[in-house]
C-alpha cells in the first residue's frame, strides 16, 4: 500500500511540480499514507439535513457529503459545498466535474438495475480527462450473494472489461425494498481509486 503511494504521489510530483508549493506536500503525504478522517453519518447529521445526500468516499484519500441539487429524466445531480459535482443514474456514476480525472458517459440510458434482474448486459462510451480518451466498455451485471448483507437489501455486481487497454473492475450495488439505491463501490477512471457512496433519501 505504501509503495502504490509513493508512486502515485511521483507521478502527481512530476505532472505538475510547478504548481504545488513546499507547505502542501505534507498535507498531500499524510493522505496519501494515513488516508482522511471518516464523515460519521449518525441520527444527529440526518437530522440536520433537509435534502437527499450522499457521503462519497474516494479511496482512503478523500470524503465528502454532497448534496442532492436535482433530478432531470432519472439523472440525480449531486453537488458538493465546494463546488464538486456527480450524475448518477439508477445508482451508478455517469459523470463527475471539477476533478482531475473527470468522467463522462455518453451511453447508458440503458442500464438498470432492480430486484427482477437475475443477469444483464450492458455497453458504454465513455470519455476520460487528463488524459482524454473515449473509451468502450462491456459489462455483465448479476444478483450476488443475498445471505451476506443485513435486512432484505438486494446487492449486485457489475463485472466490467475496458476495449482498447487493460482496465477490468467490479462495481457494485446495494439496492433496499423500495428499489433505491442505498450504496454502490464503483471505478470512474484508471487513475483513482475505488469510490464508495452511501446514499441517505429524505
Amino acid at each position: 500500500m505504501i509503495k502504490n503511494s509513493i508512486l502515485l504521489l511521483t507521478l502527481l510530483f512530476l505532472s505538475s511540480c510547478n504548481q504545488i508549493s513546499y507547505s502542501q506536500v505534507i498535507p498531500l503525504v499524510d493522505r496519501a499514507v494515513f488516508g482522511v478522517k471518516d464523515i460519521t453519518v449518525d441520527d444527529n447529521f440526518l437530522s440536520q439535513k433537509k435534502y437527499s445526500f450522499i457521503k462519497v468516499n474516494i479511496g482512503r484519500t478523500g470524503v465528502a457529503i454532497l448534496t442532492l441539487a436535482s433530478i432531470e429524466d432519472g439523472v440525480y445531480t449531486w453537488v458538493s459545498a465546494t463546488g464538486e459535482k456527480l450524475k448518477t443514474y439508477n445508482g451508478k456514476i455517469i459523470k463527475s466535474f471539477n476533478t482531475v480525472y473527470d468522467t463522462h458517459f455518453l451511453s447508458y440510458s440503458n442500464f438498470s438495475i432492480n430486484k427482477n434482474i437475475k443477469i444483464a448486459e450492458y455497453d458504454y462510451t465513455l470519455k476520460l480527462h487528463n488524459p482524454i480518451s473515449f473509451v468502450t466498455q462491456v459489462a455483465t451485471l448479476k444478483s450476488g450473494d443475498s445471505t451476506k448483507l443485513e435486512g432484505d437489501q438486494i446487492y449486485f455486481e457489475e463485472f466490467v472489461t475496458t476495449k482498447g487497454f487493460k482496465w477490468k473492475f467490479v462495481n457494485k450495488y446495494w439496492l433496499n425494498n423500495d428499489g433505491n439505491t442505498v450504496k454502490s463501490i464503483q471505478y470512474l477512471h484508471p487513475l483513482l481509486p475505488k469510490y464508495e457512496i452511501n446514499f441517505y433519501y429524505k
